[in-house]
């Protein structure tokens, strides 16, 4: 049973890994994922962590730090991490371009919350398949993330644009790629509201909505 809390590394090329994988490892423990990081995390740039029961205590012990160079962080349905991933951002660092909190159940705005800074940076955000993700939220990653963000992904989330009153010049929104799949209560009005601030827009994905049944204009 794997819980990575005796976690020792023996082979070389560990301290050299700079993409670190856990999926699936159902006894993987808190107090685990910080002794795997703590011992072969010097270089990781890339950090996905897809189904294990991690409750995110482990974000909140000050001695706790992800790596210095981590440029992705893909946290994905860890239904048990809730609350406790509110302070992942900020202890994330100032090299975080990719971030994905991908079938999470919290919002934007509690996140926002925490770390206003390290949201400014990302290139790219991925809230996807949250049914807490609304139109409140979506504000808050236009404001905050305009400086930067290329790419947004709210699959599956409740937004419906209806209250997306953002105001940007074109030189300030750099996003370029935008997926609103199955976003079951987009209007066209919404739709509409969004894409202003699309200034650079090149990539937008509308499956399953019903503003891709109906057609907009």
């Amino acid at each position: 049973m794997f819980t990575g809390e005796n976690f020792s590394p023996t082979l070389p090329f560990t301290s050299q890994l700079e993409t670190l994988e856990l999926k699936d490892c159902e006894n993987l423990t808190d107090q685990g994922l910080f002794s795997i990081l703590k011992k072969v995390g010097q270089n990781i740039k890339v950090l996905r962590l897809h189904f294990i029961p991690i409750t995110g205590v482990v974000f909140n012990l000050q001695e706790f730090k992800f790596p210095r160079h981590l440029e992705t962080l893909d946290i994905t349905s860890c239904w048990n991490l809730r609350e406790e991933c509110l302070p992942i951002m900020s202890k994330a660092g100032p090299s975080l371009k990719i971030f994905i909190l991908k079938d999470i159940c919290t919002t934007v705005l509690e996140i926002e919350d925490v770390s206003v800074d390290l949201i400014a940076q990302l290139e790219s955000l991925e809230v996807s398949q949250n049914k807490y993700i609304n139109d409140i939220d979506l504000n808050i990653i236009l404001e905050k993330c305009s400086a930067n963000l290329k790419h947004l992904n709210l699959n599956g989330t409740n937004i419906s644009g209806e209250e997306c009153n953002v105001n940007l010049n074109q030189t300030q929104s750099k996003l370029v790629s935008l997926d609103l799949t199955a976003c079951k209560f987009l209007t066209e009005k919404g739709l509409s509201n969004i894409i202003k601030v699309g200034a650079r827009l090149r990539v937008l994905d509308l499956k399953y909505t019903k503003v891709a049944d109906k057609g907009f204009g």
